[in-house]
Order: C-alpha cells, then sequence, then structure tokens
C-alpha cells in the first residue's frame, strides 16, 4: 500500500512541478520532440490524479485535475503539440460525470 502511495506523492510533485515551468517564463531546454513527450506526460499525470481523486470522492478536486489537464491540452496545442484525442475524450467525459455526480446531491 505504501508504494501506491509513495507513487502518488511523485506524480504530484511531478505535477506541482510541470505546472510550475508551464507557468515560468523559461523555454524548454530540450527538443521540441522531448517538450511533446512532457507535456504528453503532464496531460496523463494530471488526468490519473483526477482519477485518484474521484474514487475518493473528491467531485472538486477530480475537476480541477481534469480542467488543469484540459488547460495544458490547449497549450500544448497551440505550441503544435498534439495530445491524443482519447485522452482529451476521456478528461471531459470524466469532467462530466463529476458534475452529474454533484449535481444529484
Amino acid at each position: 500500500m505504501s508504494s501506491v502511495s509513495e507513487e502518488r506523492r511523485k506524480r504530484q510533485q511531478s505535477i506541482k512541478e510541470g505546472l510550475q515551468f508551464i507557468q515560468s517564463p523559461l523555454s524548454y531546454p530540450g527538443t521540441q520532440e522531448q517538450y511533446a513527450v512532457y507535456l504528453r506526460a503532464l496531460v496523463r499525470n494530471l488526468f490519473n490524479e483526477g482519477n485518484d481523486v474521484y474514487r475518493e470522492c473528491d467531485w472538486n478536486s477530480s475537476i480541477s485535475q481534469y480542467t488543469e489537464a484540459l488547460n495544458i491540452a490547449d497549450y500544448a496545442k497551440s505550441e503544435e503539440i498534439l495530445i491524443h484525442k482519447e485522452i482529451i475524450e476521456k478528461l471531459l467525459i470524466n469532467r462530466i460525470a463529476c458534475y452529474s455526480i454533484m449535481v444529484s446531491f
């Protein structure tokens, strides 16, 4: 069980660092392809964190994670980096599910 929480802690730290970098004026220190991999991993981490907080019934945090992932995907698109359509669809569907649950309470 502790390995799961350690994995999640590492993911949360990676998300924090990724969001700080995106908001900074610094340029990515690698190639465009490396930057694409970096952004895709950030979106995937946000998606996975959103799923974890969803399982904990923390709908607001889940919505925040999914929304942030969608924002990063929009940013990636502005940088001509493709985030796979399947993950965008899952993010949207999961966010809708959270809103639907919140409305039913």
